[in-house]
């Protein structure tokens, strides 16, 4: 599968998002799209009503991480499309199952988010009601975060779950501190979708995304 990379824009600048947003439009695949309620972690993320200017800027598919208790109440508020990735953490929801068929009624992805030390057999459990993993490398909830020590293992392990069991469509998805290196690193797991955020393009658009797609591309032959 292509390596894709979704700009986590929560890391923009909200003084220049705007302009942000519109040098992201010709360079990534997705805008991560962070949805926090101060519960399920102890910080606040974009509001509805934020997300739909967003969507005015953007006519890029949106890769949605739900960091919330009861992220059913999402689903009601009309702001998931057609194309998207929706994110959901087994913990968080009720019902995973009727979940994960509700988004996908919607024409959008489903992907199990792991945190950093949750057990990689969870993936067993929803195989088949999802289209991937969103692996999280740091305990979610806030941006320039270092690395946890078991995230290199754990992706490890998850790249081989997918290939011993044939998953070669599933999207694994890495998020957090996704420097150049680490890319490259979580890359060689077999990760194929890349959360870039302070590690990597902002401030400033400071990585060059078409570069780095060559770097990634020389890096798998």
């Amino acid at each position: 599968m292509d390596k894709k990379f979704s700009a986590s824009i929560a890391c923009a600048s909200i003084v220049d998002i705007r302009d942000s947003i519109e040098k992201l439009n010709h360079s990534v695949d997705f805008l991560h799209i962070d949805l926090m309620d101060n519960h399920f972690v102890k910080n606040l993320g974009f509001s509805y009503d934020q997300i739909a200017d967003i969507r005015k800027l953007s006519n890029l598919p949106f890769d949605f991480h739900l960091m919330v208790d009861n992220p059913e109440n999402v689903l009601d508020k009309n702001i998931i499309r057609e194309g998207d990735m929706v994110s959901i953490h087994i913990e968080a929801v009720f019902d995973f199952e009727e979940m994960a068929k509700k988004i996908k009624d919607l024409g959008a992805r489903v992907l199990l988010a792991l945190n950093p030390m949750v057990p990689i057999k969870c993936i067993e459990i929803v195989a088949d009601l999802i289209d991937g993993i969103n692996y999280l490398t740091v305990n979610p909830g806030f941006a320039s975060q270092v690395q946890t020590d078991i995230a290199k293992i754990q992706a490890a392990n998850i790249g081989s779950f997918i290939k011993e069991n044939k998953r070669e469509k599933f999207i694994f998805e890495v998020d957090g501190n996704m420097t150049l290196k680490n890319i490259e690193i979580f890359s060689s797991f077999g990760a194929n979708c890349f959360v870039l955020g302070t590690s990597s393009i902002f401030p400033n658009n400071k990585l060059n995304i078409d570069q780095l797609r060559e770097i990634v591309k020389l890096k798998d032959k």
